[in-house]
């Protein structure tokens, strides 16, 4: 065994030097991992970079003296002493020297010679006596007591190990205890309540004296708490016996695992390989008592927490190190909470439903989802946004072609139109003033030939009224044809004139609110306003047969509005939009030409609203 040393500075000046493991031939009963030289040359060298070392640096490192029942690698107190090792320097916030001393190294019979261990530290610590000795596991509680005034300034104590083995210790003012609770029964209860049907259960210790004392205890405890139940105990066995009968156990059978540090023939065992070789082996469910176990291939169950007991530990030696005492001389820690490998319960077909209440199941593989959320969210997204794109392409290409047919629809109707108002023109020329003018072609040539006769001045009287009669006309279908009073007085005076005339060719009483523009109005758009209204004033009167219509225009700062409304007999305009007549198509196409806004209100006997309206900007336009 050797004396070990583990200097910890402050998070703040840790720098990175190489420790080097030392293991002098004439100390043959001692561990030592020195780093307090290399930290010096560490420091010094740092020192020529950085100017003197931080006067932390020079801080003397706290002597802590830690008893280990067996040595560093023994299981289960490894993990108390790790988990203090860790947590003492980051508590302490400085340096921290730990020295390790094996009480029962295996093959070191010598060592069973409590007065010699005594005399072995006393020399190891002539220099400078521990600030601290914590003792972990039974056999180092039960050396401690004869180390008490082995030093000149007696150091604090801190024992730790089970309940039962505390509790027989003395206590000083700057003594302290952290106890855990062997969970025998609790085990034993889990058990029973995972696995109804056991009727024996085979417990694996070790063949050390410290195994064997433990395995007497639980067997004392568990036949009284539970004399249905037989127990078996393995402290005779070797690991390959072991083997073989976890093998050939019955389903009566559940195997509870403690520790084996060593087996009958004396074989050294290491902690994760007897798990392995014991859940292999064994043909029934395999249980255990310590925390650490869980995910090696233990059911689980109410377990001992060694690492929360080093904790435990390293915060009673920071209370003590600073102030003295620690604030609770005596700690228990307690079981975990109920908590189950969920491997272990699906290999051996344990129904979850027989877990006791607020159990926790841990190592269960996430589900695909909870694997994978967050690709399955970006696919998800990726997916939902490209059917949002391909259907808005399919409804923009659906939209389109719905307007490219009825742009064609509406680009043949209105060559139709075109010829047919050609057409009509023609016929009227040609039926009506081609006619008269002939007529009045013969009437001429009559006076020239009699110009002084009565019969003559006759004709020619007759012939007045008639040219007057033609001109009339042919201003009218002018006048049709393009409206030159709208660009000659403006839009106010062409619907003025519009609504005059329809007034002299029909019954229907027209009322006019048209007020004069106040903002330019290009000739485009005021042509386009025009022929709105001229379409609904004639819809009006042709198709709506209304007896009222009223006309109104009015313009301030946003723009114009022009809005036609009559008490005719009203349509369905959601047919209208389907089935739009030439009338209706080309009021929203010319609306749509100059960016303007038409909006059609009817129903069914109770008449028609014809709004239009065009912003400032595209009056101008």
């Amino acid at each position: 065994m050797h004396p070990s040393e583990w200097a910890f500075p402050p998070r703040e000046s840790l720098h990175p030097v190489a420790l080097r493991r030392e293991s002098p031939e004439n100390e043959p009963m001692f561990r030592t991992f020195s780093s307090a030289t290399l930290w010096a040359a560490a420091c010094a060298c740092l020192a020529l970079w950085t100017g003197p070392a931080p006067a932390q640096a020079a801080e003397k490192a706290l002597q802590v003296l830690i008893l280990n029942s067996y040595d560093e690698s023994t299981v289960p107190y490894a993990q108390a002493r790790g988990a203090f090792m860790e947590e003492l320097p980051r508590l302490l916030q400085s340096r921290v020297a730990f020295r390790q001393y094996d009480l029962e190294a295996r093959g070191h019979e010598l060592e069973k010679d409590h007065d010699l261990k005594v005399r072995l530290l006393q020399s190891r610590f002539t220099d400078a006596q521990p600030d601290l000795v914590v003792a972990i596991g039974p056999p180092a509680v039960h050396f401690s007591e004869h180390l008490r005034g082995a030093f000149g300034a007696e150091p604090p104590f801190i024992v730790v190990s089970a309940k039962e083995y505390t509790d027989p210790v003395v206590l000083r003012a700057a003594d302290a205890a952290v106890a855990t609770r062997i969970p025998y029964a609790e085990s034993v209860q889990d058990i029973l309540r995972l696995k109804p049907d056991t009727s024996s259960i085979l417990f694996v210790f070790g063949a050390s004296e410290h195994e064997r004392r433990l395995a007497a205890a639980a067997g004392q405890v568990l036949q009284a708490r539970f004399p249905e139940i037989s127990f078996e105990f393995t402290n005779d066995t070797s690991i390959r016996e072991l083997e073989v009968r976890l093998g050939r156990l019955d389903d009566g059978f559940a195997v509870l695992y403690g520790f084996m540090d060593s087996d009958a023939n004396g074989a050294v065992m290491d902690d994760d390989d007897v798990l392995q070789l014991l859940r292999s082996a064994s043909v029934v469910p395999l249980f255990g008592m310590f925390y650490e176990h869980l995910g090696r291939g233990i059911v689980g169950g109410r377990l001992m927490q060694l690492r929360e007991a080093g904790r435990a530990t390293a915060r009673s030696a920071a209370q003590i190190l600073r102030s003295g005492a620690a604030q609770h001389p005596r700690v228990l820690v307690a079981l975990s909470a109920p908590t189950y490998d969920w491997r272990e319960l699906s290999a051996w077909s344990i129904a979850p439903a027989r877990l006791p209440p607020g159990s926790v199941v841990r190592y269960k593989p996430p589900s695909f989802l909870e694997q994978y959320s967050g690709w399955v969210v970006l696919i998800t997204l990726v997916v939902t946004a490209q059917t949002l794109l391909v259907g808005a392409l399919m409804l923009q290409s659906r939209r389109r072609r719905r307007a490219e047919l009825a742009s064609r629809d509406l680009s043949s109707r209105l060559i139709n139109a075109h010829e047919e108002e050609r057409r009509r023109i023609a016929r009227e020329l040609h039926d009506d003033l081609s006619q008269r003018l002939a007529r009045l072609s013969i009437d001429a040539s009559y006076v020239a030939a009699n110009p002084d006769t009565g019969a003559a001045r006759d004709v020619l009287k007759n012939m007045q009224p008639e040219l007057v009669r033609v001109s009339k006309d042919v201003h009218d279908m002018s006048y049709r044809l393009h409206p030159s009073l709208l660009q000659d007085l403006g839009l106010a005076a062409a619907l003025r004139s519009e609504c005059d005339r329809l007034r002299r060719h029909s019954t229907a009483v027209i009322v006019d609110r048209i007020g004069e523009l106040t903002l330019p109005l290009s000739q485009e758009a005021a042509l386009c306003v025009y022929r709105i209204a001229q379409e609904a004033l004639h819809n009006a009167i042709r198709h709506a047969r209304a007896a009222t219509i009223e006309i109104a225009l009015e313009n301030g700062a946003e723009g114009l509005d022009i809005r036609v409304r009559d008490n005719g007999q009203g349509f369905e305009t959601a047919g209208a939009k389907s089935h739009a007549g030439l009338g209706l198509s080309s009021m929203r196409e010319r609306a749509r030409l100059v960016d303007g806004s038409l909006q059609i209100l009817s129903r069914p006997g109770q008449g028609t609203t014809v709004s239009f309206a065009l912003t400032r900007k595209a009056m101008q336009q």
